[in-house]
């Protein structure tokens, strides 16, 4: 089975979230190894101000600096996170809110902090913009 999945061209990430039998896991690497191949990924400006010049927000979930290094994602409480600075602060930020403020029409204005941000399939690891919508 081992040698089947890197036939296939799975990365070594999903191979052992496999081998560890972690389900969790293996739906981030698979996300993961998603990603990496997908060529076709759009980027924008992040939505804050503060950082736009700093960070690309991609309509698949990813987040870059402008010089093209992709942030590294943790999780908290199920959701993903990404730590953001510019010169001055450091501030912590969910994947799902910084897609849904670039890609998506925005609620009334300064609603943004009270509106949720829904996954249309349920999934709260899949952050693209296709999948996300205010409530």
């Amino acid at each position: 089975m081992v040698s089947e999945l890197i036939r296939v061209g799975l990365g070594g990430a999903y191979l052992m979230a496999l081998l560890m039998n972690n389900r969790s896991r293996v739906k981030v690497a698979k996300r993961r190894q998603a990603k990496i191949s997908n060529s076709g990924e759009r980027f924008v400006p992040c939505p804050i101000k503060k950082y736009q010049s700093f960070y690309l927000v991609g309509d698949w979930g990813t987040i870059k600096k402008v010089d093209g290094k992709i942030l590294t994602q943790s999780h908290n409480y199920g959701k993903a996170i990404v730590n953001i600075r510019n010169s001055k602060q450091a501030t912590t930020f969910t994947v799902e809110r910084l897609v849904a403020l670039a890609y998506l029409k925005r609620p009334a204005k300064g609603d943004e902090l009270t509106h949720k941000i829904v996954h249309v399939n349920g999934d709260v690891d899949d952050n693209r913009a296709v999948n996300l919508m205010w409530r």
